[in-house]
C-alpha cells in the first residue's frame, strides 16, 4: 500500500508517518503543498491513498479536492481537517473523496479509515453518523451527471460533454432523482447526502 501524506506541518506529517509504520507492506510519500501533491500524482507509481489536509497551501477548498479527485481518479482520497461540520464532510465526499478524518481522530480511527478506503469503501467517523446526511450509492456515470447538474449544465450540454444521447441523460437523471427522493434539479442540488 502506497500512502501519500499531504500536510503543511512537518510535525503532523512526522506523527502520521510514525503511526502508519504499524501497517505492514507500506510505502510512504510526503508533500507539504499542492505542487508536491501534483508531482506525486504525476508519477507512474501513483499512491493508493492520499491523506489530504484540507487547509494546506494550494488546497483549502472543496473545488481543490474535486480537482485532485478528478485528476487522479484511481487514488483514494481521505480528507483530514479540524473542521468536522457535517456540511464540510458532505461537500468533501460529494467532491470525490472516499473518506473524511477529523484531526482529533485516534490512531485506531485513522488506521481503520485507511483499511476501509483501501478496500473501496467510504469512511466517515461513526460518532458523526448521527449528524450526517444519508449515504447514497451512485454509479460512476450518475456521479458525473450529478456534478454537471450542480454546475448548471442542461441535458443537452451534459449529453454533448459525455458523448451520449440526450434521452440517455434523461434516463440517468430520472434514476438519480429516484435515488435522492427528489422531483427536480433544484431539490437534487440542495439535497444533503453523501455519495458512495
Amino acid at each position: 500500500m502506497h500512502i501519500l501524506i499531504a500536510d503543511d506541518h512537518d510535525l503532523f506529517r512526522d506523527g502520521i508517518r510514525l503511526l502508519l509504520q504499524k501497517l505492514a507492506d507500506i510505502v510512504i510519500s510526503e508533500a507539504h503543498n499542492r505542487e508536491g501533491i501534483n508531482t506525486q500524482l504525476q508519477q507512474t507509481n501513483q499512491p493508493d491513498i492520499l491523506l489530504l489536509d484540507l487547509d494546506m497551501p494550494g488546497v483549502g477548498s472543496i473545488a481543490a479536492v474535486q480537482e485532485i479527485c478528478t485528476y487522479a481518479p484511481k487514488v483514494a482520497v481521505i480528507v483530514m481537517s479540524g473542521n468536522d461540520a457535517s456540511n464540510t464532510i458532505d461537500a468533501c465526499l460529494s467532491a470525490g473523496a472516499l473518506g473524511f478524518l477529523p484531526k482529533s481522530s485516534s490512531t485506531d480511527d485513522m488506521l481503520f479509515a485507511i483499511r476501509k478506503v483501501f478496500s473501496g469503501e467510504t469512511y466517515i467517523p461513526e460518532k458523526l453518523y448521527d449528524n450526517n446526511p444519508s449515504i447514497i450509492t451512485l454509479s460512476p456515470r450518475q456521479k458525473e451527471i450529478y456534478t454537471m447538474l450542480k454546475m448548471g449544465n442542461s441535458n443537452k450540454e451534459i449529453a454533448h460533454l459525455l458523448d451520449i444521447s440526450e434521452s440517455t441523460v434523461k434516463q440517468h437523471i430520472t434514476e438519480l432523482f429516484r435515488k435522492l427522493s427528489v422531483s427536480n434539479r433544484i431539490q437534487a442540488i440542495q439535497k444533503s447526502f453523501i455519495i458512495q
